[in-house]
C-alpha cells in the first residue's frame, strides 16, 4: 500500500520566516511522538518493515506510507501520531534543525545545486516560488518548539490535506481509518 498525504500550499503559504517548516515538523515527528517515544517508534516501523516518506516541494509537502497490507494500520497508528501529536522536545529539535542547517550548507558546495537555487531566486523575483521549501539558514535557525506549534495549528488543517492512497484496501477501511483519526 503507498499512501501520500499531501499538505497543500508549499512555499505559497510560506514567507522567507517560515520557509521550511513543513518538512521540518514532519522531520522532527520522527523523533518521537506523544504515544510513541523514539525508541519504541523505530522498533515499531522496523518490526513492520514499512517506511515514513517525506518529501517538501513548491505547492505541496508529501508525508508518506509506504507498508503491506498487513501491517496498514500498525504503520497508519504511528503515522497519524507522527502527523498530530509529535513530541517537538527541544532537544530533538535541535538536532534535526543542526541537520537542516548542515544540508542548506552543503548546497553551497554544490555547483549545480548553487546554480539552481540562484537562478531560482532570480526567476522568480517576488513570487513564493523563490523560496526553497526547505527554508533558509535564518528560517530555519529560528526555528522553535513554539513556532512550530503555531504552523500545525494555522496550516495543518482538514483543507489544506489530500490523501491518496493505491493498494488493496477497501475503501469502508479507509473511510474508518481517516475518520477516527483525521477526520
Amino acid at each position: 500500500v503507498v499512501m501520500n498525504l499531501y499538505l497543500l500550499g508549499g512555499v505559497r503559504n510560506a514567507t522567507p520566516e517560515t520557509a521550511g517548516f513543513e518538512p521540518m515538523y514532519l522531520a522532527v515527528s520522527e523523533q518521537g511522538t506523544e504515544r510513541y517515544p523514539k525508541d519504541v517508534l523505530r522498533r515499531a516501523m522496523a518490526r513492520t518493515g514499512s517506511a515514513i516518506a517525506i518529501d517538501a516541494s513548491e505547492d505541496w509537502t508529501l508525508f508518506g506510507i509506504r507498508a503491506t497490507t498487513e501491517v496498514l494500520d500498525s504503520v497508519w497508528s504511528i503515522f497519524t501520531d507522527r502527523l498530530l501529536r509529535p513530541r517537538l522536545d527541544a532537544s530533538e529539535i535541535a538536532f534535526v534543525r543542526n541537520q537542516a542547517l548542515s544540508a542548506l550548507r552543503q548546497l553551497n558546495e554544490s555547483p549545480d545545486a548553487l546554480l539552481a537555487r540562484v537562478a531560482d531566486s532570480v526567476a522568480f523575483r517576488g513570487h513564493a516560488y523563490a523560496l526553497s521549501p526547505a527554508g533558509s539558514e535564518a528560517s530555519v535557525s529560528a526555528m522553535t518548539r513554539e513556532s512550530l506549534l503555531r504552523w500545525r495549528q494555522e496550516w495543518l488543517v482538514k483543507s489544506r490535506l489530500l490523501l491518496v492512497v493505491v493498494g488493496n484496501v477497501p475503501r469502508e477501511k479507509l473511510e474508518r481509518m481517516v475518520a477516527s483519526t483525521l477526520g
